[in-house]
């Protein structure tokens, strides 16, 4: 009982400090992200909590019991879900506290940034076909050999994977922008660019040569990342957002994931040779990635540590993260990962990742104070991203301006990878948050004269405005 009561009074606080931050704030990315930080805390403690006190055996993330260890409910496994909901009430009452106020929008505002639809289709595609061809050799030995790529790729050490990963990021920004750009017209708040008669079906095109790429792939989180980051660039940016079109192209994205996840253990022959998949199919496929196993292998690793006295490394995830940005290739042997600390100690059986949860990579390094200190700076970063998107004609520099337009957004749509890893996912978050979004921006965006405005950058935001969209 006493685990259903700390559990229900967590939800019941986070839900009340979500609807503080909604109501000043009035941005969606932090429900959406709220969400996605339940969904990987304290989403599956409700399963295991209401199976094991019924009894019940068989369930979809037991097996990872023989793989890591048994959870029980004891003490640990409490302690853990404090732990745990202490991170997600840190991180809102940071975001809660450093987050302005948001501001009455202007609706006759002239758009921030004209850019060119032209330049995304020819970045976006020239990104998938790069991107394509370093996994040319794999997707082939996947067709021959009749084994999914997904199997290949995560399985053997695939030269230049990491390009590969950044160029898939790539051209999934690009999509989502002009996607979400062309649902909100060409006058957008943020974004105003003409729509020709041929964007669409040429954007319809793209996404479907991409999506047959994650699909042999098995790279579903790159299309929840698109998810993510088209929906609230389109929400941000739509003068007269319309809930169904979101709804619509959640749903269909959404069944989109649940196919890749479904597809992962299969080939694409034996897929084609299946035929198309039937509506109760995709049905239980989507069921089946709502209820992933990923919502538990994250969840118990904070349980692992403490009931296995998993010893502390006492700031190793600074040292890796600063080690990190030396190449593998110059050194080889580079500090590693908590992760990897966390999979030894507990024993964790080879040839399959687990996850380990944000916390519980904060925890490793400081203890229970580490977990307080992740939650407070996570909190910080995302409201800090918040602050900026209300300041962005005051920009004084191209760069500035481009790595901050979607910076709420993308931060938002990363946190599902940053909270399945320690602190050294921020590596990622930025590569993938910051640096590719903004290098898409800054390509594709019509700046005045193709040179610096006035005053070195300063008063480029007003130079970018009074340019008219083209296409």
């Amino acid at each position: 009982m006493q685990f259903y009561v700390l559990l229900t009074s967590a939800t019941l606080a986070i839900l009340a400090l979500a609807w503080l931050i909604w109501r000043r704030t009035r941005n969606a990315a932090f429900p959406v992200g709220i969400a996605v930080l339940y969904f990987w805390t304290l989403h599956g403690a409700w399963t295991v909590i209401g199976d094991s006190l019924a009894g019940r055996t068989g369930g979809k993330y037991e097996y990872l019991y023989g793989k890591l260890f048994q959870v029980d409910l004891d003490g640990d496994y409490l302690k853990a879900l404090a732990l745990y909901a202490m991170f997600l009430l840190a991180v809102e009452t940071t975001v809660w506290i450093r987050c302005r106020r948001a501001p009455i929008a202007d609706p006759d505002a002239d758009p921030l940034l004209p850019f060119s639809h032209t330049r995304l289709l020819v970045l976006a595609a020239g990104s998938a076909l790069l991107a394509t061809w370093i996994v040319r050799r794999e997707l082939v030995a996947s067709i021959a050999l009749n084994v999914s790529g997904y199997s290949i790729t995560r399985h053997e050490d695939v030269p230049l994977y990491t390009l590969h990963q950044l160029l898939l990021r790539c051209a999934v920004v690009a999509q989502a922008l002009g996607v979400s750009s062309w649902a909100s017209g060409e006058r957008g708040r943020w974004f105003s660019a003409r729509r020709p008669p041929l964007l669409l079906p040429a954007y319809v095109a793209l996404s479907a040569g991409v999506f047959v790429l994650a699909l042999m792939l098995g790279d579903k989180n790159e299309l929840f990342f698109g998810l993510i980051l088209g929906v609230l660039t389109y929400l941000a940016n739509a003068r007269t957002p319309h809930p169904m079109r979101v709804a619509c192209a959640g749903l269909v994205l959404l069944g989109g994931v649940a196919l890749v996840d479904y597809a992962r253990g299969h080939s694409l022959p034996a897929l084609l040779r299946q035929g198309n998949l039937q509506w109760d199919e995709l049905a239980q496929s989507l069921q089946s990635t709502a209820a992933s196993n990923e919502a538990f292998a994250a969840h118990f690793s904070m349980y692992g540590v403490l009931h296995l006295d998993v010893p502390l490394t006492w700031g190793s995830s600074v040292v890796s993260l600063a080690a990190s940005v030396v190449p593998s290739f110059l050194w080889h042997d580079r500090p590693g990962l908590v992760y990897a600390h966390y999979a030894q100690s507990v024993g964790a059986s080879e040839g399959q990742g687990y996850t380990i949860h944000h916390a519980t990579g904060w925890y490793l390094n400081f203890g229970a104070t580490g977990v307080l200190l992740g939650a407070v700076l996570l909190g910080w970063v995302w409201a800090a991203a918040y602050n900026r998107s209300l300041r962005l004609r005051s920009l004084r520099s191209r760069a500035a301006l481009a790595c901050s337009v979607l910076l709420l957004p993308a931060i938002t749509a990363g946190l599902p990878n940053l909270i399945r890893n320690g602190p050294e996912g921020y590596k990622g978050l930025l590569l993938d948050s910051v640096l590719v979004p903004g290098l898409v921006v800054l390509v594709s965006a019509r700046w005045r004269g193709g040179s610096s405005p006035p005053g070195g950058f300063a008063g480029m935001a007003d130079a970018a405005i009074a340019d008219r969209p083209q296409d």
